[in-house]
């Protein structure tokens, strides 16, 4: 029963770790590219890189919780935390990219 709880926490974290390598990719493309909107991209999509990061991980501790049978309510509610904490991220972090994406140079104020 251990294993099948285990498997979707595992590929859930890899494919967080997969967006955030994405992301990263991006933003080091949007930094090149040197546009008036490119510093508002940059900073969502750290944003959600953080977002991500905190996810994958909290998910990996609650995975590793579960695999060996770690009852410690602390290390649960912990990586629950974390996950809860990097879904908020992600979705701040993406809101504020996509704003940034669709916002029309020159014309928004910058946000400081």
């Amino acid at each position: 029963g251990r294993q099948t709880v285990l498997v979707p926490d595992l590929a859930l974290a890899l494919c967080s770790a997969a967006a955030g390598a994405a992301l990263a990719t991006c933003r080091l493309w949007f930094r090149a590219a040197g546009s008036g909107m490119e510093m508002r991209v940059s900073d969502g999509i750290e944003r959600t890189l953080g977002g991500a990061l905190a996810f994958s991980v909290g998910t990996f501790v609650l995975a590793l919780a579960s695999l060996w049978t770690v009852t410690a309510v602390t290390v649960r509610v912990t990586a629950i935390l974390w996950i809860a904490g990097g879904y908020l991220v992600v979705a701040f972090g993406g809101l504020s990219f996509l704003v940034a994406l669709w916002a029309v140079p020159g014309r928004v104020p910058r946000l400081s």
